[in-house]
């Protein structure tokens, strides 16, 4: 349960990091 639970911690970050980067992309080319 607890490798389950970090994983999905982890995946989770990832996924906020690239939005937030995708967003920083997107107003550079704007």
């Amino acid at each position: 349960m607890f490798s389950i639970s970090l994983i999905c911690w982890k995946l989770y970050c990832c996924l906020g990091m690239l939005l937030s980067s995708s967003e920083q992309i997107s107003t550079d080319t704007v």
